[in-house]
């Protein structure tokens, strides 16, 4: 019999039992799609090389403070200007070094030709695009001397951004006005460059600026570096390079960083450092879903299989081998599988677009994912494996020396022992996995209900917060004013009840300042003297919901320079508390001036909400250096996004160039924090869910099943007296047992597996004992019903007419 023959015999033979083909399609399409899903994702983000040339020798560079860290933590944007400077013209173990400002993209307003807008950009050195892989689209990129004190504003711009912009007409030589400064178009970046897809979880980069590398400035600002080793030298050598040049950078000028040391790890490790163990949660999860749908498939195959024995028996009988038996059975899964496989495979690529288009999830690499040959490559393996599992599942029914029994009545479907121990272990696995999963879940679940009870010591309902960056348009003297008059005319504002500006708003995207609070008579201590520091304008803590413990609020007096003033949180003030002191009487030196602590405010949740609060310092904005020029404006009002139109027109009567920020409702920054456990908690809840509906249905075939071969045993336990709960409980025995067997085990391995989300847990234990006994007693629950809506059915089984079929 050939190939398409045999083909045609098996889509016959499933026509017959549609009902059965399309159960097995379902269940292993969910289980075929996860896995291919969740392996296409563990190998674009663990171990699918970066897009860039020479991947395996790019570095991140990083700086910490020796005296509170021992670099292990590589903090991206946390090195200064001088030190590149110095190490781009010393440094022998790169062959290339670039670095961009601050550690993410920032946003630029772009004026001229309409309303201002926002744009998302970086400011990099003339090395960093073409050591990354970029060639110009058009034009050129950065070159040397682009980025030197006194060059020319020149931009590149990227390839969606010429096309929204600027409909794909020539721009090289144009030029575009950025933060009130003329720049230069000199070229575009292909639209195949990864920068923004591989290394930022944000917004696609649009432009990219000149960092002018002054190494003369005392200072600067922070920056990431990323570095290319020469071929043959290790990280470890590049550190101990970095560490001779960071000791005579620290003689005479920088005196200040002789305490700083610089860490050196290679590009892949750093960012697979906060995804690994989510990928390997959502692996374990799909691979759990797979496994729950082959255990439920080999209890219908088997199944099956002993209901077509007579069949196959009566083929043999005739002179089939039986090797012409196995294939007949093989080509007859292996078309469901297959099936199966191209709808998995479709799955993967929707739930790939899906990602990549959804605002809600941030995730280095998420540009990097796409379903191409390793996708396909995945699932047929897995389509391979599968068809052979059940091809030997179907086989274990048929042995050649059962041919004899071809032409015997038979009466009921009857599995033989082997059969039967494979129901039972599959039974035995699929409750096994399903509570793992389970307990995963409904910890999980926990956390984040324990989460979303948590204050966060703000008021976030009816406040909404705007960026304001005047950035270079005006210089330092001039902002203080153009802000107050933002506030005078957002205030006049009718419906607006207070309004306040901050430079960090809680759960927002800027990185917290940290400032040296140091006490007034004492040496400098940087393990407790370290503080996050804030600026804010009079009112904020009113407007943004801060309690106010003990002193005042900042008023118009705190906007001129004298007398310096600050404020502290709860957590600082404890700790002068402890040192004897009264907080309200203290001054400490901040930012290298002597302030006074006029106010005690509630501990606020900065970061997110399972961050503890640490010690914070408040200043007014009037008192703070002039280079801090973009804020956030907090409003508050009954309904503020109503009122977005006519906040906009009271900034625009202010500066007319001003391009604002997209509102965002304070309770919107809380949510974005929590993203990650949202999408954590829901993949592992559905996988949960999954596998408790594949599970169940599992247990509801075994015990049908097992209903319709038992008739003659049941028919004669009825027919001698037997009460129907004791025919009951006589079916449902073997199979509960079998649940309760893989359920020990699985309590074992869900234990196991609970440390590996303790990093993911909040005000709840990995062991916890509510979360394990409700998940026990929900999967029991489960299976109980399961099994027992067809095994209720077994005492009404007439036992004359039973007997007499026989």
């Amino acid at each position: 019999m050939n190939l398409w023959n045999t083909l045609r015999i098996a889509l016959r033979t499933w026509r017959r039992t549609p009902a059965l083909a399309a159960v097995i399609v379902s269940t292993l399409t969910l289980g075929i799609g996860a896995t291919t899903t969740a392996l296409t994702i563990a190998h674009s983000m663990l171990v699918q090389a970066l897009p860039f040339p020479d991947a395996d020798r790019l570095v991140w560079v990083t700086t910490f403070d020796t005296r509170t860290s021992d670099g292990r933590a590589a903090v991206i944007g946390s090195n200064r200007l001088p030190q590149f400077a110095d190490w781009r013209e010393h440094l022998t173990s790169f062959e290339q070094i670039g670095a961009w400002a601050g550690d993410a993209p920032d946003v630029f307003t772009v004026t001229g030709g309409g309303t201002p807008e926002r744009v998302s950009g970086l400011r990099v050195t003339h090395q960093l695009l073409g050591m990354l892989g970029a060639t110009p689209a058009t034009g050129r990129l950065f070159r040397e001397g682009d980025d030197e004190p006194g060059a020319a504003q020149t931009v590149v711009l990227s390839y969606g951004y010429w096309q929204r912009r600027f409909a794909g007409s020539p721009v090289v030589g144009q030029s575009i006005t950025i933060e009130n400064e003329r720049y230069t178009i000199v070229g575009v970046v292909p639209t195949e460059f990864p920068l923004s897809g591989s290394l930022f979880a944000s917004a696609p980069i649009d432009v990219y600026l000149p960092l002018t590398v002054d190494g003369n400035e005392d200072i600067g600002g922070f920056m990431a570096i990323v570095g290319r080793l020469r071929p043959g030298v290790t990280a470890d050598q590049a550190r101990a390079e970095l560490t001779s040049r960071q000791v005579a950078l620290s003689i005479g000028q920088w005196e200040w960083m002789r305490v700083l040391g610089q860490s050196v790890t290679p590009l892949p490790d750093l960012m697979t450092r906060d995804v690994r163990l989510p990928v390997l949660l959502l692996l374990a999860g799909a691979a759990g879903v797979l496994l729950l749908a082959c255990a439920n498939l080999v209890n219908l195959l088997l199944v099956r299989a002993s209901g077509r024995r007579r069949e196959m028996q009566l083929r043999m009988a005739l002179g089939a081998s039986m090797r012409q038996v196995r294939g007949q059975l093989t080509i007859e899964n292996a078309v469901l599988v297959g099936i199966s496989g191209v709808v998995g495979v479709w799955l993967t690529v929707a739930v790939f677009e899906w990602l990549q288009r959804a605002a809600s999830v941030h995730i280095a690499r998420i540009g990097d994912l796409h379903a191409g040959g390793v996708t396909v490559s995945f699932a047929l393996a897995i389509c391979a494996a599968i068809t052979m599992m059940f091809g030997g599942v179907s086989m274990l029914q048929l042995r050649r020396r059962d041919t004899t029994d071809a032409l015997r009545l038979h009466s009921g479907v009857t599995i033989d022992r082997r059969g039967a121990y494979v129901q039972r272990l599959a039974l035995a696995i699929q409750a096994a996995v399903v509570i793992v999963l389970t307990v995963a879940g409904g910890l999980l679940v926990r956390s984040l209900v324990e989460l979303l009870d948590v204050d966060p010591g703000f008021d976030p309902k009816g406040a909404m917060a705007i960026r304001v960056d005047p950035a270079g348009r005006l210089a330092g003297p001039a902002r203080l004013p153009f802000f107050d008059r933002v506030l005078d005319g957002v205030r006049a504002v009718p419906a607006v009840e207070s309004a306040a500006l901050t430079i960090h708003v809680p759960m927002g995207d800027r990185p917290s300042m940290g400032w040296d609070a140091i006490p007034e008579g004492r040496e400098y201590n940087p393990l407790v003297d370290n503080t996050a520091g804030r600026i804010v304008s009079p009112g904020y803590f009113g407007t943004i919901g801060v309690r106010i413990v003990a002193g005042r609020d900042f008023d118009a007096s705190d906007m001129r320079a004298r007398p310096l003033v600050m404020a502290i949180n709860e957590t600082f003030a404890r700790r002068i508390q402890a040192e004897g002191r009264d907080p309200l009487r203290s001054r400490f030196t901040v930012l290298g001036n002597v302030r006074q602590v006029v106010a005690v405010v509630g501990d606020v949740k900065h970061r997110s909400l399972d961050a503890e609060a640490g010690r914070e310092v408040y200043i007014p904005m009037g008192q703070a250096p002039g280079f801090f020029q973009a804020y956030d404006l907090v409003v508050r009002a009954s309904d503020p996004v109503a009122l977005v139109p006519s906040i906009r027109s009271a900034i625009w009567a202010v500066d007319s160039n001003q391009a604002l920020g997209t509102p965002v409702a304070l309770e919107a920054y809380i949510s974005r924090t929590l993203r990650p456990r949202w999408l954590l908690t829901g993949v592992i809840g559905v996988f949960a869910g999954t596998t408790l509906l594949l599970a169940a249905l599992g247990v509801y075939g075994v015990v049908r099943h097992r209903v319709a071969q038992q008739v003659r045993e049941i028919a004669i336990r009825v027919a001698l007296g037997a009460p129907g709960w004791h025919v009951t409980v006589v079916v449902l025995g073997d199979t509960i047992a079998c649940v309760a067997v893989g359920l020990a085990g699985g309590v074992l391995i869900a234990l196991a597996a609970a440390s590996a989300i303790r990093s993911y847990l909040f005000g709840v234990e990995p062991r916890d004992v509510v979360t394990l006994a409700a998940s026990c007693a929900l999967v029991v629950t489960v299976a109980l019903l399961a099994a027992y809506l067809p095994a209720r059915r077994a005492p009404r089984v007439d036992p004359i007419g039973a007997l007499r079929a026989d």
